[in-house]
């Protein structure tokens, strides 16, 4: 009887918080989907009239100062190049032994705790430096190592056996082909759900753009919104709109992969757990 109180109290629970995070978002649509016309409040929920023709209007009208091909460019090679060097970082601390390991692998730890923007001044200066600013990779180069991703994908490599990589080994395969051929199709879901999570991010940096930000090329769609946001004849609705494209995409991409994200997550919790 007492389990099945508190299962009861975890379900309500659960759903109260599904609707506190429900409720921004049925908030944004309905604003969007108002008539520019009709007097709107922010506290309104229901619009008189549903106009559906907004969202694409609005993005077909704003469509060039939004720069999604930068944004999206960014993002993919972000979380591409990101989950290549986790991927063999995370390979080499679980089947390589090096003078240091366990050291270097405590420090490399440690920054786990180092707040994001004490490092965004060193990293601008080293950037200052070179010729980074004056092209895209301002924007990539410092995000492309994440010791979180490699810590969780040195969780999940722990789970293959040991012996799959001596018998591999023994038969002459080589660690690259190995790595291939065995490690990523058995560990892809969690390859999946740190690709798709750093493309999130990146896609949703609004800081890092911001401050290395020196050139029209490197703006994306963040700080493009904010841009339009500052002119005049930029609508309320208008940011809102372009706003849930936003959203819709990156719940797309999410409902896309749903299978192989729920897996790796799912792996990587029994890993922690284990």
């Amino acid at each position: 009887m007492k389990r099945r109180i508190l299962h009861c109290l975890l379900f309500l629970l659960v759903l109260l918080g599904a609707v506190a995070i429900i409720l921004p978002f049925v908030w944004l649509l309905s604003m969007t989907l108002a008539d520019p016309k009709a007097q709107t409040t922010a506290a309104m929920w229901q619009p008189q009239q549903w106009r559906w023709a907004n969202l694409p209007s609005i993005l077909v009208t704003n469509l060039k100062h939004l720069h999604l091909v930068t944004s999206f460019a960014v993002a993919l090679i972000t979380a591409f190049l990101q989950l290549l060097v986790s991927v063999l970082a995370a390979f080499v601390f679980v089947h390589f032994n090096f003078w240091g390991k366990r050291l270097f692998w405590i420090l490399l730890v440690c920054t786990l705790v180092i707040p994001t923007a004490i490092v965004i001044i060193p990293n601008y200066q080293m950037l200052m430096a070179s010729t980074w600013t004056r092209n895209l990779s301002a924007l990539i180069g410092p995000e492309i190592v994440n010791v979180g991703a490699v810590w969780l994908l040195i969780a999940t490599f722990q789970v293959i056996a040991q012996r799959f990589y001596v018998e591999a080994q023994l038969d002459g395969a080589s660690d690259w082909y190995y790595l291939r051929h065995v490690v990523i199709p058995l560990t892809h879901p969690s390859l999946i759900t740190v690709f798709i999570s750093q493309f999130c991010l990146s896609w949703n940096n609004v800081l890092w753009p911001l401050v290395v930000n020196r050139r029209l090329s490197l703006l994306t769609w963040p700080l493009g919104l904010q841009k339009l946001g500052q002119q005049a004849h930029f609508s309320y609705q208008a940011f809102l709109a372009i706003t849930t494209w936003a959203i819709m995409f990156l719940a797309f991409i999410v409902l896309w992969l749903q299978k192989d994200l729920l897996t790796g997550i799912a792996t990587l919790v029994a890993d922690d757990d284990r």
